[in-house]
């Protein structure tokens, strides 16, 4: 073979394959498409947001509709509490002439009707005045807790003079006051 013509076939044949390129740099899209993509991504993060504060707003409502129930049980409770202290303010007594009549503590009314719920017992018009065997001064009020000899308790208040077969809201305050105190020193025991 002719050196010529090989040479001239070796450069028909290089110019026939397709020149190495450069590593292919990354096309960039069009600016216009770049703003579509940066809107699309804003979209996005701003549909995240929208969901997130849907998210926070709904825990918010679910935790005062919480609040609220427990505020209502509480209420419940409570008014539930006042009922039966109400009932347990009436207490039953015999008149000088020995009929039996109802005191409310709390409200100050008497009745000869026996309340309707009263839970307590009436006195047998046949007993006797209730005969005291001991008493002892109520901590830090005028009161004093009356024992009767047929095991019957009474209060007395030494300031007031006033008597009450129920213990008085303020004697109660005291008792658990000191039951609260008792019990917190026997936790700490």
């Amino acid at each position: 073979p002719h050196p010529q013509a090989a040479a001239a076939a070796a450069a028909a044949a290089q110019a026939q394959r397709p020149a190495p390129t450069a590593a292919a740099a990354p096309a960039q899209p069009p600016p216009q498409q770049q703003q579509q993509q940066q809107r699309e991504q804003q979209e996005q993060r701003d549909m995240e947001d929208f969901e997130q504060q849907l998210e926070d707003e709904a825990a918010a409502i679910e935790a005062e509709a919480a609040q609220a129930a427990a505020g209502a049980a509480a209420r419940r409770a409570v008014e539930a509490e006042e009922a039966r202290l109400r009932m347990r303010a009436w207490t039953a007594h015999k008149s000088g002439d020995g009929q039996v009549y109802y005191h409310n503590t709390m409200t100050g009314e008497s009745s000869w009707e026996k309340p309707e719920g009263f839970a307590g017992e009436a006195p047998d018009p046949g007993e006797g005045l209730p005969v005291p065997v001991a008493q002892a001064n109520v901590t830090g009020t005028e009161w004093y807790e009356v024992k009767c000899q047929d095991g019957r308790r009474y209060y007395f208040n030494h300031g007031t003079q006033e008597t009450a077969w129920s213990m008085p809201s303020e004697v109660a305050a005291v008792k658990k006051r000191q039951a609260e105190e008792a019990a917190a020193a026997a936790e700490r025991a």
